[in-house]
């Protein structure tokens, strides 16, 4: 049996509280493990616990009593079911429950791997495994996997096989079971409407990016700065927004940065919440992907690929990419995108050299390599097998 850790407390598979009350959008990156199971009529185990808040922020949380932050918890999960009509598709898996055989305990290390880890130990020792998906683990790097790293029983996860790459070899060396590659879903609505032929000769690059420098909490970031030396998880993003106009002949860009670092009274606290990701959200980024022949999305410097890649892929743009971003998805370099080593000059030389005929069949495999693979249904399906393989 697969179990979600303390779904309610991030966004990953559903709307947090957190969200609704500051109507900000949840992004559900994975939300198709719920949605495609309430289609199928199955039910969702869930274990929640009283280590963690979606709503009270964490330095606050943990010197709460323990019977102050059980009650918060218990009447928080239950007001997030009803808010994200889940209720009746729950089943509520209890401590005393949890089955060292059968159990496999999904765990997001965003906030799994960090707070309260020591009051999770126990918990999560009594499953037969716990799968900690590395989504965002930039954040906290060394603590997360310091705590991972006492869990006998932990499994990694990732949107790709990033066991590659220098960041994760730097902090995760010591990890030697299997990767999982448990990557997320493209929505439906990402599909080609316009014939290439009829679009625009140039590159759309969309996304954002963070100044870490200017990020409030600032010592979350001190491991990926420390080791990166840079100030952003995004760095060819960066680079197209820095040289938009000297770019302008092959590339338009809609890139902006996470947040508005330079409004004026900008407390902390807002900074905590607000981004600068609503015009983003705004545009119409289907019709955008098939306005264009081309696009670059950009991928996180620490290994996961850009999942707007795959998005603008499947509404049919000849998408360009660093293919180590992308190790596991059968994707096939000059058939289904076209790749480029992470610089503006290389981009720029690939974009202006790649034949017309070429760049047709690449846009009509790239868009069908996506809708084979990456659609709700079959990444459900995909996770749901490799995670059985464990048991």
């Amino acid at each position: 049996m697969i179990i979600f850790y303390n779904p309610h407390v991030d966004d990953f598979l559903s709307g947090p509280l957190q969200f609704k009350l500051l109507r900000r959008r949840a992004l559900k990156k994975y939300g198709f493990l719920i949605t495609e199971a309430i289609q199928k009529g199955e039910q969702i185990n869930i274990c929640y616990d009283h280590t963690c808040s979606g709503l009270i922020p964490e330095n606050i949380f943990r010197h709460l009593p323990n019977f102050i932050r059980f009650l918060f918890t218990f009447f928080e999960f239950r007001f997030w079911m009803k808010v994200n009509k889940l209720t009746k598709h729950i089943n509520v898996v209890k401590f005393k429950d949890l089955d060292a055989k059968n159990h496999l305990l999904l765990a997001f290390s965003y906030k799994s791997a960090t707070g309260l880890f020591s009051e999770r130990v126990d918990l999560f020792h009594r499953c037969k495994a716990v799968i900690f998906h590395l989504s965002h683990y930039f954040i906290s790097t060394k603590l997360k996997s310091y705590n991972i790293s006492k869990i006998k029983n932990a499994f990694l996860a990732g949107d790709s096989d990033f066991t590659a790459n220098p960041y994760f070899k730097k902090h995760f060396g010591w990890y030697e079971k299997e990767f999982l590659i448990l990557p997320f879903a493209i929505e439906d609505r990402f599909k080609v409407s316009k014939e290439f032929l009829e679009r625009k000769e140039k590159a759309i690059a969309t996304g954002t990016f963070h100044d870490l420098t200017k990020e409030p909490k600032g010592w979350l970031y001190k491991d990926f700065i420390k080791a990166t030396n840079l100030s952003t998880y995004h760095p060819i993003r960066k680079s197209i927004y820095m040289s938009a106009s000297q770019l302008s002949e092959t590339i338009d860009s809609k890139i902006s940065y996470y947040r508005d670092y330079d409004a004026k009274n900008f407390s902390s606290v807002s900074k905590l919440f607000k981004v600068s990701q609503k015009s983003y959200f705004s545009i119409d980024i289907v019709d955008l992907y098939n306005d264009y022949q081309f696009a670059i999305i950009g991928e996180e410097v620490t290994g996961s690929p850009a999942i707007g890649a795959l998005e603008a892929m499947a509404c049919g743009c000849v998408v360009f990419v660093m293919p180590e971003f992308y190790s596991g998805y059968n994707l096939v370099e000059g058939r289904d995108y076209v790749s480029y080593d992470g610089s503006i000059e290389d981009l720029n030389r690939k974009i202006k050299g790649l034949a017309i005929k070429n760049a047709i069949e690449i846009s009509k495999n790239g868009a069908l390599a996506v809708q084979k693979s990456f659609s709700k249904s079959v990444m459900r399906d995909t996770w749901i097998a490799r995670l059985n393989n464990l048991i």
